[in-house]
């Protein structure tokens, strides 16, 4: 399961995909970096910078959340944007799944 990375926000997901969309939805960027908390004009140019220049992962986070970067020289970028969001919003749920069967950790064979 994902977790949403807003604080306050419960949402969870078994899908990027779907957190992706819920985090564009429910929590726009309105100026405001979510990572740093400070205020931009283009808050993408600055979390994309800091991503490329500084491989911030907090920053990562959010740009693999809601760029829309489709290939070219970022999709590498984002590639490994989206593989530093799913590991650090990933929350053990105690589930663990085989297929299409979801068991509890503990009933395992």
């Amino acid at each position: 399961m994902l977790k949403c990375p807003y604080h306050g926000c419960k949402f969870k997901s078994k899908t990027l995909m779907r957190l992706i969309r819920h985090v564009r939805v429910r929590h726009p960027l309105n100026g405001k970096c979510p990572a740093c908390g400070r205020e931009f004009k283009e808050v993408m140019c600055h979390i994309a910078h800091e991503v490329r220049d500084n491989a911030d992962e907090d920053h990562a986070v959010y740009y693999g959340l809601y760029s829309k970067s489709k290939g070219g020289s970022q999709s590498k970028v984002l590639s490994w944007a989206r593989d530093v969001a799913m590991s650090v919003l990933e929350v053990d749920d105690g589930f663990v799944e085989f297929g299409r069967v979801r068991c509890r950790r503990d009933e395992r064979v």
